[in-house]
């Protein structure tokens, strides 16, 4: 289902895969604002609207005859996407609805992320990015039921 200003209301929720170039991986300000762009898109511009949301590094590339590089149109859609040799890093990030309902929420933990996977060698460790991981956002879907019938969220 493409996502027009005339199905946002209707947005079923799921799962949606974004494609992003290394430039906007490298780049944790640039990351998070593809991410809220995102989220308007869906529908919504303050959180993901109940969509799980993997980011994927671009992966197929074309080289022209002018030996310009530019990514392959929908490569990294359906089929072509699990055809890639390459392994995908990849990084789950599971939230609580609170979290997942709040894009400030959901950028701090874009930042929460950068940090952990490491430092940009090329700032001389001084700034961080997602550069070589596919990071997916899900929404905490684990609960558990105790002995006296209470419901709990977690594993």
């Amino acid at each position: 289902m493409a996502v027009t200003n005339d199905t946002k209301a209707a947005w079923p929720g799921g799962t949606v895969r974004i494609s992003m170039p290394a430039s906007v991986a490298n780049d944790l300000n640039a990351f998070k604002k593809g991410i809220a762009a995102l989220a308007e898109e869906l529908g919504c511009r303050n959180c993901f609207s109940g969509v799980d949301c993997t980011f994927q590094m671009e992966r197929e590339f074309v080289i022209n005859e002018k030996l310009k590089v530019a990514p392959v149109p929908g490569a990294s859609t359906g089929i072509a996407a699990a055809a890639i040799a390459a392994p995908a890093r990849g990084v789950t990030v599971t939230m609580p609805t609170e979290v997942n309902y709040d894009l400030k929420k959901i950028l701090n933990a874009v930042d929460l992320i950068g940090r952990n996977l490491g430092r940009h060698w090329l700032s001389g460790g001084l700034a961080y990015c997602c550069s070589g991981f596919d990071i997916t956002f899900g929404q905490e879907l684990y609960f558990m039921v105790d002995n006296d019938g209470n419901l709990r969220r977690g594993r």
